[in-house]
């Protein structure tokens, strides 16, 4: 049985980003893509905001090294 993701904090760590990028998403516009896709994994739901956004999304192991100014801001 599938549950239902609680993307809202997800949504607003993406829509963060693309603040600090001076990318304005429409928010109602991707709440309304991920009513559609509910049942989904968190992969696919975090795959699908960043690319409303015009983001890309690159899942890697975590590491102190990804922490420097070059690669903020950073989803954990």
């Amino acid at each position: 049985m599938m549950t239902k993701i609680n993307y809202q904090p997800w949504l607003q760590a993406v829509l963060t980003i693309a603040k600090h990028y001076r990318i304005e998403p429409s928010e109602e516009r991707i709440r309304l893509q991920l009513d559609w896709n509910q049942n989904q994994n968190l992969d696919d739901v975090l795959q699908l905001m960043t690319r409303q956004v015009g983001l890309n999304l690159r899942k890697v192991p975590f590491s102190l090294d990804l922490l420097n100014p070059w690669r903020l801001p950073v989803m954990v």
